[in-house]
């Protein structure tokens, strides 16, 4: 049963090429109130740009897949595939999908009908080919159930539910006990994106600490207690955008607001020109970063930085104005070089730090003046830095300054408000992470970059491909490798 109706679905994303998608409140009332992550897809728009029509390999690959099909199922999904129409579903309509319980693998589908009559016949063809498969017609609704998944329909809505027994339960629902009761959900409901989603971080981070068994992920799931997220994906020519924005944790909302701002200074001319990795922010109240660790931590903390003539709070408070860190490629070397800079208001938490760097090893510190540090890593061959402290910044660059600086890299838009920019090629392209990569190396080629900005608790996100067309095409493609 689940083979047979993955190959309708399969089928369905080919031929969902009717009317655009309205609000689609009428299948939300189907999803729980408390699902912690919530997809809605606007089907028609990710049909579009998906090219699934015109994937030949995929079209291959479903005709493969029905070779071993009964004769009414081919008849029935050829006939699917020349009229949408005939599969009975609302494709017209956005899909939502559900994961109601990670730890169990547990979903739920909804998606709507226009004529249930054609909705039983496509499962009835299926008859012949999952002979544990079990259909219940009632006076207003139709329940198909087989190993584990059901199926539950009227003449407006279709319920699919995995690792769940209450598809019926659920197409009856009422609205004060879906997402539309709860406000959290409004913003992805609004949503008119290619995708919109919700996200529970607590839930995600529980499931990972069970699935691993990590102690530490139990404190961290506890930490982004109450945090969400609201997503926007659109497709576009060449790229995708994914748009954010947090909400529910007002400690870490706070933390996003004092990391995440626009930098002041230009630091940019201090990173190298064909640097493969940037990141860029301004900095406010890190003060804040204390509220997110336990006492008996910031306390321990406090401690050792006594010892070198300065406190937690006045280090906390001198790191406040520009980070800069860019990674780039070292000539022949497989080390990557490194540059990077931290505001420091404070001389004093700088005078503390070179004092603790001095001792570390003869020859690796070699101290120009009391503002300027050499520093030679001779265990690596040319990984000589300058560390410095310079117009309250402290600043750690290679020794040779570079020809070009990011500046003047076509990127540097991306990280001029604040943002990161990763080079995906320029990573792939060294030898060492190439090999390490192996197959996964291939099926990236068509991945460029990815790039981010934002501020405060919003965030935009853009992933590059080097091939033509639209991104969702070249995904599939990807995904097909």
């Amino acid at each position: 049963m689940k083979k047979v109706i993955t190959s309708m679905m399969a089928l369905l994303a080919i031929v969902m090429l009717t009317a655009s998608c309205g609000n689609g409140n009428d299948i939300a009332k189907a999803i729980p109130a408390d699902a912690p992550v919530v997809f809605k897809a606007n089907v028609k728009s990710l049909s579009e740009k998906a090219a699934l029509k015109d994937n030949k390999e995929l079209q291959a690959e479903l005709q493969k897949g029905m070779e071993g099909m009964s004769e009414a199922l081919k008849k029935k999904m050829k006939a699917v595939m020349d009229d949408p129409k005939e599969s009975g579903f609302a494709l017209q309509k956005p899909v939502f999908i559900a994961v109601t319980d990670p730890d169990k693998s547990q979903f739920v589908i909804s998606l709507g009908v226009n004529d249930k009559d054609k909705v039983t016949e496509l499962f009835k063809s299926t008859k012949d080919d999952c002979k544990t498969m079990k259909i219940t017609e009632g006076e207003d609704q139709t329940v198909v159930e087989d190993q584990g998944m059901q199926v539950a329909y009227n003449s407006d809505l279709c319920v699919i539910t995995v690792e769940r027994t209450d598809a019926a339960t659920l197409l009856k629902q009422d609205e004060d006990k879906s997402i539309l009761s709860q406000d959290k959900y409004a913003k992805m409901l609004e949503g008119t994106s290619d995708i919109d989603a919700y996200i529970d971080y607590a839930a995600l981070m529980g499931t990972a600490q069970k699935m691993s068994n990590k102690p530490e992920l139990a404190a961290a799931s506890e930490l982004v207690k109450g945090l969400y997220l609201i997503a926007n994906v659109n497709f576009e020519e060449k790229e995708a955008v994914i748009k954010a924005e947090a909400f529910g944790n007002e400690v870490l909302l706070g933390l996003s607001k004092a990391i995440q701002n626009k930098p002041s200074g230009d630091y940019l001319k201090l990173a190298p020109a064909d640097a493969y990795a940037v990141l860029q922010c301004g900095v406010k109240n890190m003060e804040k970063i204390k509220e997110l660790l336990p006492k008996a931590e910031t306390e321990q903390i406090d401690k050792q930085l006594q010892s070198m003539g300065i406190s937690l709070d006045q280090m906390l408070k001198a790191i406040e104005g520009d980070i800069l860190l860019s990674v780039a490629p070292n000539g022949t070397q497989q080390m990557p070089q490194i540059s990077f800079v931290l505001a420091c208001k404070d001389q004093k938490v700088w005078e503390a730090i070179s004092k603790a760097a001095a001792p570390m090893g003869e020859g690796m510190v070699e101290k120009k003046d009391d503002n300027t540090y050499n520093l030679k890593l001779q265990a690596i061959a040319g990984m000589d830095y300058t560390l410095s402290y310079d117009k309250k910044a402290i600043v750690m660059t290679p020794v040779t300054a570079p020809a070009k600086t990011f500046k003047d890299n076509d990127n540097a838009s991306a990280v001029k408000d604040g943002g990161f920019f990763i080079d995906i090629q320029k990573i792939l392209g060294n030898p060492q992470v190439k090999g390490m990569a192996g197959q996964q190396a291939t099926a990236l080629a068509d991945l460029e970059s990815i790039s981010a900005t934002g501020e405060g608790n919003k965030g935009e996100y853009t992933i590059k491909f080097n091939k033509p067309g639209n991104a969702l095409a070249t995904i599939v493609k990807m995904m097909q490798k």
